[in-house]
């Protein structure tokens, strides 16, 4: 039944959906069409208080925050102490090693 709901939704082309309506059990297809939103500043300042309040609660980034992270984290990559094997663990390494000629994987 799932891989068929699949199915039928991937079918849907654009302006095309499904609806339920309270009372009503059954699937109904429906066409959608856009409705151009004339900008307002109205609109637009409830459009910046809801971005506002999406920061605000931690699940979302500004571009400039990610910018910064990404940034440390680069730098803390690239400062990070080198890692040194001694010579004498090398040694050990090479003499346990398989001959060459073998395939690495059995």
């Amino acid at each position: 039944l799932a891989v068929e709901w699949g199915q039928k939704i991937r079918k849907r082309g654009t302006g095309e959906a499904f609806a339920m309506f309270a009372g009503d059990p059954d699937v109904h297809s429906i066409d959608v069409e856009e409705i151009p939103i004339e900008e307002t500043s109205e609109l637009t300042g409830h459009v910046q208080e809801l971005l506002d309040r999406n920061y605000e609660s931690g699940f979302f980034l500004t571009a400039e925050e990610v910018d910064r992270e990404l940034e440390e984290c680069r730098r803390t990559l690239l400062t990070s102490p080198q890692i040194v094997i001694p010579a004498r663990l090398a040694d050990q390494s090479e003499q346990t090693a398989e001959p060459a000629d073998e395939p690495p994987f059995r």
